[in-house]
Parts: structure tokens; C-alpha cells; sequence
């Protein structure tokens, strides 16, 4: 996993040019909000030209929002 056991984000190597080699697990964390400003930058400028990396941001996105759906308390009828 790309995180120190604290749960923050460790020593990435991230770079414009290439998709990082957990490209899940980055991808979850940048959805999460859990890299640096400096990280998030660097991803978000790769992804956004990389259809592997956009397609692992969105199944990021989907997941991230069917665990708070189903983490959810049920609407009051």
C-alpha cells in the first residue's frame, strides 16, 4: 500500500509522465483527499491525459460513494 502505517500518505513517487505502479491505490487516496497539495497536483495533471488512470479515478469514485450509500442510515418514511 502506498500509505505509512499512520495512515497518511508516504514517500510517492509520482510524476506527470507515468501512471504511479499503484494506480489503484493512489487513485483512492487522491478521492479520499489524502495526498499532499503537491500530490494531488501531480496526479491530477497525469490522469486527466491517461484514460487508465481516469477509469481507476472513477471506479475509486464508485466505490467511495456505494460504501457511504450503504453506510447510510435508512431515510425515515
Amino acid at each position: 500500500m502506498c500509505c505509512s502505517p499512520s495512515g497518511k500518505p508516504g514517500a510517492l513517487n509520482l510524476s506527470v509522465n507515468q501512471c504511479p505502479k499503484d494506480v489503484s491505490g493512489v487513485s483512492d487516496l487522491y478521492c479520499l483527499h489524502r495526498l499532499t497539495p503537491e500530490q494531488e497536483r501531480v496526479f491530477e495533471e497525469h490522469y486527466l491525459h491517461c484514460p487508465a488512470c481516469t477509469k481507476e479515478v472513477e471506479r475509486s469514485q464508485h466505490c467511495i460513494a456505494a460504501l457511504k450509500a450503504a453506510s447510510s442510515p435508512p431515510e425515515a418514511q
